[in-house]
């Protein structure tokens, strides 16, 4: 194969896979039903084979649908899974990120909705299942432990201990973000059972089955402390090049299947976009330096290219000056798909608000450690919000409201998937024809500007919370 041939599939298969996967979601299509024979497809849609083809391949990789050959065959409904949407959701925060601090937001909003609401009501059956992993994993001897990865299977159980779609969907766009982020190094050095951060692991496994929600808060600060203890160091490991991994180095466990090599390379091609400051249009490198860089093949090369090319992130272009070219993230299409998951998952408004709640108070909650200042300039965008309203007699809505204040890529990417979510469905937190809209009392707003503008950090946080609260009291998305 050249391994220049890296050739861009095609925009109209792109466009069709968008299209077949609405379709499914509005027919309402279970696991397992035939959308159609693949002859009935291509008429349905007007479209040739080699886009057809195109088309599926994408629906196959998101996990919407698959191709069954033979009697009965056609195109087959597959169990939606959140894989597609986080992969996706981690690449549009991470281009819309200032800093990582900003991230952080994230995993510690879904421990404290997983210890507070979800550990309290998990069944005996689950929490056992979790300890026999725990157990199971800690019998391991060392080079079991790391082939296995071991530490990282814990870590995803504990956090998918919980069937909450909402949580689910966080806690995998979460490590995806994390896998992406975390220099090479680090990463390896913290999957090792040696570390400290192993016997931490076992022990919150052992509170969370035994509901002890106080220790596993007290846990918690330890658990992120082991990512800052490193985190001044992880933008000049990331940017040393002897420390990039080899794709062709099978003595680690990740590189031993292919798809697994292909899944690290798009995560370093990911890495070199960012120190590109997804500059659109610039150019990472053509296929022969890409794989002299990473030591890989053109087969493995090609699949993770592919796999950025379905979220949007680089394109392939031929010809002496070729290669792979930075392009802008396909931000539609993932909420599309993450909104599409959490319908099907049966997602309830409840668990959505008080996530995106978490997030919020999360968010602002991280601005004296970060930038006290940028909490003042973003004040600035939100008292003018609030004269606008004040002077138009518009609503006050509550969450484009946090948004002005906190200014926070991953709550505001939350908010794009789950805020239409609300809007249309009828529940005793917001508003149908039926019930009340947003009130226009504007003094609990003020009154958090105001304690922004004295530096009374701890009660803007305090008002914060009872804006919320007043947020569901009323029964509106955006009321106080």
């Amino acid at each position: 194969m050249n391994p220049e041939n890296l050739q861009q599939p095609p925009t109209a298969g792109h466009q069709l896979a968008d299209q077949i996967a609405r379709d499914i979601a509005e027919a309402e299509l279970s696991p397992g039903a035939v959308m159609d024979s693949l002859e009935a497809l291509s008429k349905r849609y007007r479209t040739g084979h080699p886009v057809l083809m195109q088309a599926l391949r994408i629906l196959e990789s998101r996990g919407v649908a698959k191709v069954r050959r033979g009697v009965n065959g056609g195109l087959v409904v597959k169990e939606r899974s959140p894989g597609f949407a986080s992969r996706g959701l981690s690449i549009l925060i991470e281009h819309d990120m200032r800093d990582m601090m900003e991230i952080g937001v994230l995993p510690v909003s879904i421990d404290h909705q997983l210890y507070l609401e979800e550990v309290p009501s998990l069944s005996l059956e689950a929490c056992n299942e979790l300890l026999q992993l725990a157990h199971r994993l800690d019998r391991l001897n060392d080079d079991e432990f790391m082939r296995l990865g071991a530490h990282r299977q814990l870590f995803n159980a504990i956090r998918l201990v919980s069937a909450e779609p909402t949580l689910n969907l966080a806690q995998l766009t979460s490590f995806e973000c994390a896998v992406d982020m975390i220099p090479y190094s680090v990463a390896v050095l913290g999957e090792s059972k040696a570390h400290p951060s192993w016997q931490l692991s076992l022990a919150v496994v052992e509170a969370i089955v035994g509901a002890d929600i106080g220790r596993l808060f007290e846990y918690l600060p330890r658990q992120i402390n082991f990512f800052k203890e490193s985190w001044d160091t992880w933008e000049e490991i990331n940017r040393t090049p002897i420390l990039n991994p080899k794709m062709g180095d099978l003595s680690r466990p990740e590189f031993k299947e292919s798809t697994s090599r292909a899944d690290r390379l798009t995560r370093e091609i990911l890495r070199e976009v960012r120190h590109h400051n997804w500059e659109y249009g610039a150019r990472i490198g053509s296929g022969v330096e890409l794989m002299e860089r990473y030591q890989t093949s053109p087969n493995i090369l090609r699949q993770a290219v592919l796999m950025l090319q379905d979220h949007g992130v680089v394109t392939a272009t031929k010809g002496r000056s070729g290669g792979i070219v930075i392009t802008e993230p396909n931000r539609e299409a993932t909420i599309l798909e993450a909104q599409s998951y959490l319908k099907y998952a049966g997602a309830t408004t409840t668990r959505m608000t008080r996530f995106l709640q978490n997030l919020v108070l999360q968010a602002f909650d991280g601005f004296p450690q970060t930038s006290p200042q940028r909490l003042a300039r973003n004040a600035i965008a939100a008292r003018e919000y609030l004269k606008y309203c004040d002077a138009t007699g518009a609503p006050i809505d509550y969450w484009r409201f946090t948004e002005l204040v906190c200014q926070n890529p991953v709550l505001s990417i939350m908010q794009a998937v789950i805020l239409p979510l609300l809007t249309d469905t009828e529940s005793e937190y917001f508003p149908t024809k039926k019930n009340k809209g947003p009130c226009r009392n504007s003094a609990g707003y003020w009154q958090f500007i105001n304690a922004i503008d004295t530096c009374n950090l701890a009660g803007a946080r305090r008002l914060l919370r009872q804006l919320a609260n007043n947020n569901l009291d009323s029964k509106g998305p955006g009321a106080t």
